[in-house]
């Protein structure tokens, strides 16, 4: 029996629906690579992919199917790139909770908080 002053734990049922799908999210951030892209446009803000492809070291193909599966979660999107309209941009979604301090950058997706 639950008493008034004893504090309650959430239940799923009472939990706030995130727009985020679990698994997805945890598979997307589970490659190294990815987690990679993310914390340098985190950083570094919206980045091409040839940009992205130098720091990770892979090839642009790759990169380019890691960014498309990030853009498919709802992570990552393609923006126009003033600059150069040949190239475009990748940037993290504008509903990723994303903050960038000192100590690093934290997303929280309310089921997992992450620290880079």
């Amino acid at each position: 029996m639950l008493r008034m002053d004893e504090p309650q734990q959430p239940t799923p049922a009472s939990w706030n629906e995130s727009q985020w799908n679990m698994d997805e999210i945890f598979f997307v951030l589970s490659d190294p690579l990815r987690r990679g892209i993310v914390l340098s446009v985190a950083k570094n803000g919206p980045q091409t992919a040839e940009s992205l492809q130098r720091c990770s070291g892979r090839k642009l193909d790759a990169t380019l199917k890691q960014l498309a599966l990030m853009r498919d979660s709802g992570l990552m999107v393609k923006k126009e790139n003033a600059a150069d309209r040949r190239k475009s941009l990748y940037a993290i979604a504008p509903g990723v909770p994303f903050t960038t301090n000192d100590s690093g950058v934290f997303i929280d997706f309310g089921f997992c908080t992450l620290r880079f």
